[in-house]
C-alpha cells in the first residue's frame, strides 16, 4: 500500500497528473455553467441584441447603421 500511495503521489505531481486534474476541473466548471441560469441569461441577451440589430438594419440599412455605430464609438474615444 505504501509504494502504491507514493506512486500515486508522484503521478499526481507530474505534468500529466496536473494536466488531468486541470482538465477535470474544467469539465466540472463547464457542467456547472451549463446548468446555471447565467448561460441562459447571456444567450437570451445575445439573441435579443441580434434581433434588435437586425430590425435596425432592416429599417435604416446596413451602411447607415454601421456608420452610426462607428461614429458613436469614435465619439466615446474622443476622436472626431
Amino acid at each position: 500500500f505504501g509504494m502504491a500511495d507514493e506512486a500515486n503521489k508522484a503521478s499526481l505531481d507530474s505534468i500529466t497528473g496536473k494536466t488531468a486534474a486541470f482538465q477535470n476541473q474544467l469539465e466540472e466548471l463547464s457542467a456547472s455553467i451549463m446548468d446555471s441560469d447565467l448561460l441562459k441569461f447571456f444567450l437570451e441577451l445575445g439573441t435579443t441584441g441580434v434581433g434588435a440589430l437586425d430590425e435596425i438594419i432592416d429599417k435604416w440599412g446596413a451602411f447607415t447603421t454601421l456608420t452610426a455605430v462607428g461614429a458613436g464609438y469614435l465619439s466615446t474615444k474622443g476622436v472626431g
